[in-house]
């Protein structure tokens, strides 16, 4: 096995390691909810690692690795609240769709021997960019009986540590409601958005992904009753997102060229 393949089937043990962690503190649900993330983040690529095979290039249905982007849901009135986060390495790639970050940024992050984050005032310009709060609101909608929910993006601190916060106030106060979350999914199709309500509403957790990124939620549905915290996957940045970077710097590189 090649030195970068072990270092990505050693990214993946850590990873299931942390994530049987997350599930006896309570984060996730269930062991098999755990196990079923780990599959959908880890795919058929782990398989080929396990068996001792370098890994050669991405496959057609490789996707980006690591923890994935989690969202915090929840309604008030005619308010539907969105906080979007991610692990550092996928905020970087929000920032590089949009232009503010170069597209060396994440390679210096991930694969280099020391990580190499961008400098604080890009981390500030991303955070304080009108392209970022336009990306917020087109891949971040809520409709409410077909109608349109006005959407705002309350001012972000750091985006690349503590996300975005994305409001929307809808025409009654809210009920059932289609939430639409595509963020990431125009940079490559298999990234994907976990979400969990907070406080009252169904589902209680879903996945938003490129083949399902609009979703029913219904806030008047009592809960199932069991704790839900939102999960901490964004706090194991770095762990295995080493996987991911060739096939997320080429997809941005066929987005720039396509849109040249």
């Amino acid at each position: 096995m090649s030195y970068r393949a072990c270092q990505r089937a050693r990214a993946y043990r850590n990873l299931a390691a942390a994530l049987r962690a997350a599930t006896i503190l309570g984060v996730m649900s269930s062991p098999l909810a755990l196990w079923g993330r780990v599959a959908a983040l880890c795919g058929a690529t782990v398989c080929v690692l396990a068996c001792g095979l370098a890994f050669t290039g991405p496959p057609a249905h490789a996707h980006p690795f690591g923890p994935p982007p989690t969202a915090l849901v929840s309604a008030d009135g005619r308010r539907v609240v969105v906080e979007w986060g991610a692990a550092p390495d996928d905020a970087m790639v929000v920032g590089m769709a949009i232009g503010v970050l170069d597209d060396g940024s994440l390679e210096r992050y991930l694969e280099g021997p020391v990580q190499i984050a961008p400098p604080a005032s890009k981390e500030e310009e991303l955070s304080a960019s009108d392209a970022l709060r336009g990306y917020l609101l087109e891949r971040i909608a809520v409709t409410q009986g077909g109608r349109p929910c006005e959407g705002i993006v309350e001012p972000i601190d750091n985006f690349m540590s503590d996300g975005a916060r994305v409001v929307h106030q809808c025409p009654e106060p809210v009920t059932v409601v289609d939430l639409r979350i595509a963020m990431l999914h125009d940079v490559h199709e298999s990234y994907r958005t976990f979400a969990i309500t907070e406080g009252k509403g169904r589902p209680a957790q879903s996945a938003f992904t490129s083949a399902r990124p609009e979703q029913r939620w219904d806030f008047a549905a009592t809960a199932d009753g069991s704790p839900r915290r939102r999960p901490l996957l964004a706090g194991l940045a770095g762990v295995a997102g080493v996987v991911g970077v060739g096939v997320v710097a080429a997809a941005l590189r066929r987005r720039s060229s396509e849109a040249a």
